[in-house]
């Protein structure tokens, strides 16, 4: 295993029990029996409580669900691996593999995480995260969190506009399988239409489809 010095550097915390973080580094097809699986379990609680904590303090205005699917992206694997990068972690992870997958990443950063935690204590464990992710909360964009019907409806109400609201148009199609046509209107306009196995998916292809039209028109 390499120096964890440089390591520890980049995650911006130093381990009172340096074995803790030589844990965290160890995937299970390395040794089955010592390995990282346990501190991942911990990890995961602890990003979950800390994100939920940070997200809750300074986004105060914020509604339930828009917490909810912020806290969700935060947690994800693509955010886990984006971090686990940023901190050069594939180096020093002990897989019986020449290739560090996205899982084994975002696996080994939680376990990580987990590792501060029993280590430092839930302070240590709040800096660590509240560090390391605080570039992925400021470039976060409404693609990230929010879907076409979300993003069209903030997207209509900044312009000045009614709510878009959906229209079932037609469905076509045997009874097992139909297509279902849906019209999104926007000051009782029609914007623009969308097709979908069920009703829901064809409002979302509607909504997509209105605000590819509405930021093509600036």
């Amino acid at each position: 295993m390499r120096d964890l010095g440089r390591l520890q550097d980049n995650l911006g915390y130093r381990f009172r029990d340096p074995d803790l973080l030589r844990l965290a580094l160890v995937h299970p097809s390395a040794d089955p029996k010592a390995n990282f699986q346990r501190l991942e379990f911990l990890g995961d609680s602890v990003l979950g409580l800390v994100i939920s904590d940070y997200l809750f303090r300074y986004l105060s205005r914020a509604h339930e669900g828009v917490l909810t699917r912020l806290k969700s992206y935060l947690v994800s694997r693509k955010v886990l691996r984006e971090v686990a990068e940023v901190v050069d972690l594939s180096r020093y992870v002990l897989i019986r593999s020449e290739a560090t997958s996205a899982k084994v990443l975002a696996d080994a950063m939680e376990a990580i995480v987990g590792a501060v935690y029993l280590d430092g204590g839930l302070p240590s464990a709040y800096r660590l995260i509240e560090r390391l992710w605080t570039g992925v909360i400021e470039a976060l964009t409404p693609e990230d969190v929010l879907g076409p019907k979300e993003r069209l409806q903030l997207l209509s109400q900044a312009k000045g506009n009614a709510s878009p609201k959906y229209s079932v148009l037609g469905v076509k199609g045997p009874r097992h399988r139909p297509e279902f046509e849906v019209g999104v209107f926007i000051n009782g306009k029609l914007v623009a239409v969308g097709k979908g196995t069920n009703r829901k998916t064809a409002e979302t292809s509607a909504a997509r489809m209105a605000l590819e039209r509405m930021e093509a028109k600036g």
